[in-house]
């Protein structure tokens, strides 16, 4: 677990530093510009939630957490896969919409996941978003031991750590190329530890 949990401070930490560097050179009447900063604030403080839950046994609270991180990485990526600056207006159009599930509804972001090539378990888990699991564990109140066997075991702490964390380094090679040379601390290991993990 000391691993993953590396993998997320190690991400965290470079986005810090790189929009550290950054300061004043950001350009907030650019749309690119903002809808970064807004997912990467998002996606470091959706990080810290799912590593305070898991910390506190809830394992299965982190997992709606982490599909709010699995939106924003994705979002990141395919606003710098091309038309940035489109892609970012749309961005920022979408996320003041009280509706975020359509997209889910037409199988979108599953197949942009593929399509960015997202590793395997990651894209598992927006074909997962569209048909909702139900997971359980015991523990919680009194005699819930009797109903263990309708609900599926809740997910194990590294695999959504892990998961969390390679979310993390889209996100970050997202950065790197709005912002070449400003986010190098992860960027090496992350590419590495990605082609290891899928």
């Amino acid at each position: 677990m000391n691993e993953t949990i590396s993998l997320m401070a190690r991400a965290k930490a470079a986005i810090d530093n790189g929009l550290s560097r950054l300061g004043k050179d950001i350009d907030f009447s650019n749309p690119v510009d903002s809808i970064l900063v807004v997912f990467a604030s998002r996606s470091v403080a959706s990080s810290n939630a799912i590593a305070l839950l898991i910390s506190h046994g809830h394992e299965i609270e982190a997992l709606s957490v982490l599909r709010t991180l699995a939106i924003l990485s994705l979002w990141s990526r395919w606003v710098m896969e091309k038309d940035s600056a489109v892609r970012a207006e749309e961005a920022l159009s979408e996320i003041s919409k009280l509706d975020w599930e359509a997209p889910w509804r037409e199988n979108l972001w599953s197949a942009r996941a593929a399509h960015l090539d997202f590793e395997s378990s990651l894209r598992q888990i927006f074909i997962e978003i569209q048909s909702l699991k139900f997971y359980s564990k015991t523990g919680s109140v009194p005699w819930d031991h009797g109903v263990e066997k309708y609900f599926l075991a809740a997910p194990q702490a590294p695999v959504i750590l892990e998961t969390a964390g390679l979310f993390m380094t889209h996100l970050v090679e997202a950065l790197d190329v709005q912002w070449p040379g400003y986010f190098t601390e992860l960027k090496e290991i992350t590419k590495r530890q990605r082609r290891e993990k899928s």
